[in-house]
């Protein structure tokens, strides 16, 4: 993102380590575009490098999603957590 100043505020995971404070107040939102390529059976794919950032921070965003949902599940059940596990 580039402010009329011209600075430069990265937005991608991890760029941001406190919340973005707009100059005359507000808040800064973040929406995804939902886009589709379509491939043919059998033609060879070609990602751009901005194709695959986006692909691989989808699959990292939901990876965790599931894996926080199958460790509460667990927690749930009783089973503890390899961290939260007594040492013997």
């Amino acid at each position: 993102m580039k402010t009329p100043s011209g600075e430069e505020i990265t937005l991608l995971p991890g760029g941001l380590t406190e919340p973005l404070k707009l100059k005359d107040g507000g808040n800064a939102m973040l929406r995804f575009p939902e886009r589709t390529k379509t491939f043919s059976l059998g033609e060879q794919l070609i990602l751009t490098p901005s194709d695959l950032t986006e692909f691989c921070q989808i699959v990292a965003q939901e990876t965790d999603v599931i894996s926080k949902g199958g460790l509460a599940y667990a927690r749930k059940l009783g089973i503890p957590n390899q961290k939260e596990a007594p040492m013997s």
